[in-house]
């Protein structure tokens, strides 16, 4: 009888135990967690130049391939950089039509002031068109930008400038 009532006991803390290990084995299920960061389009607009503008300033009405002040092979005429948190396309394009200013063409290069990887080329037939200048600009890198223009008899406002609009916009890649 006592063996008996010992294999009762070692058999009550057996299946105790076996159902407690079967807690601990039990099925489970995995959770997927999402964040859901929204995009940063972040930019940043310098001008290497010391201007607070891009700025010609030709010596006469009529000039050819005139540089934006103070531009040369070490200071860009602007820059931008991606601040934000997404890789961002960026397009150049001019407000409004800039050709009853006498103006013949506004040139902007990227990369380069002498070998630049993409020329894009206004024309005053086609002034408001829309150019992409960089197709992928990385987060956290910046691209440079010179340029140039000429006129042929160009015309003045009543200060003694003309000043356009060049819109700068992005979009994520």
């Amino acid at each position: 009888m006592k063996k008996t009532k010992k294999l009762c006991v070692y058999g009550i803390g057996l299946l105790l135990l076996l159902s407690f290990v079967g807690y601990a084995s039990a099925d489970g299920s995995n959770v997927t967690v999402t964040w859901i960061i929204p995009a940063d389009l972040s930019i940043a607009i310098t001008y290497p130049t010391g201007e607070s503008q891009i700025v010609f300033e030709p010596g006469s009405k009529t000039f050819s391939e005139e540089q934006a002040r103070n531009q040369h092979t070490g200071a860009a005429g602007m820059n931008i950089e991606n601040d934000g948190n997404t890789a961002l396309q960026i397009n150049f394009t001019f407000a409004d039509a800039w050709y009853d200013a006498g103006l013949a063409n506004f040139n902007c290069s990227v990369d380069s002031y002498n070998n630049a990887t993409l020329k894009v080329y206004w024309t005053n037939s086609n002034e408001t068109a829309n150019h992409t200048v960089v197709a992928n600009l990385a987060i956290s890198a910046s691209e440079d930008f010179w340029f140039w223009s000429t006129g042929t008899d160009c015309t003045e406002s009543a200060i003694g400038e003309d000043t356009e609009t060049l819109e700068v916009w992005y979009t994520n890649v």
